[in-house]
């Protein structure tokens, strides 16, 4: 080195200047994605904070409320018809259990009938 002038072999200055170039650009790349960074988060921002964005979202909200209402409403009609039919099979079995006391008080030699034990209906009294 004399003074500010660095004596070297060819094949030195182009590996070192290689190296420095690869540094060169590699600060490049790194702004270019900071700088890319910062403009694609403000558009994030941007959209995010839109009455596009807003709307979409109300959208998306609204539409889930109706379903759950539907859904609910889906669900108390289920429940009125599964009530109304246990009502139905009930009232059923227990016209069941009169017509079958009916014709054992009339004849002494009915068959037993298995299911007609009147677990269900303890109230209703059977004649055998």
């Amino acid at each position: 080195v004399n003074g500010n002038i660095w004596v070297c072999k060819f094949n030195d200055f182009l590996h070192i200047t290689s190296i420095i170039i690869e540094l060169f650009n590699q600060i490049y790349k790194r702004d270019q994605v900071n700088s890319t960074d910062k403009s694609e988060a403000k558009n994030i921002l941007n959209f995010l904070t839109s009455p596009a964005f807003a709307h979409s979202i109300n959208s998306l909200v609204s539409t889930y409320y109706e379903n759950q209402t539907e859904i609910d409403f889906r669900e108390r009609t289920f429940r009125k018809d599964i009530e109304k039919s246990r009502t139905i099979n009930s009232n059923l079995f227990k016209s069941i259990i009169d017509m079958y006391s009916g014709l054992e008080a009339v004849s002494k030699n009915m068959p037993k009938i298995k299911g007609i034990e009147n677990t269900q209906f303890p109230d209703l009294k059977l004649i055998n």
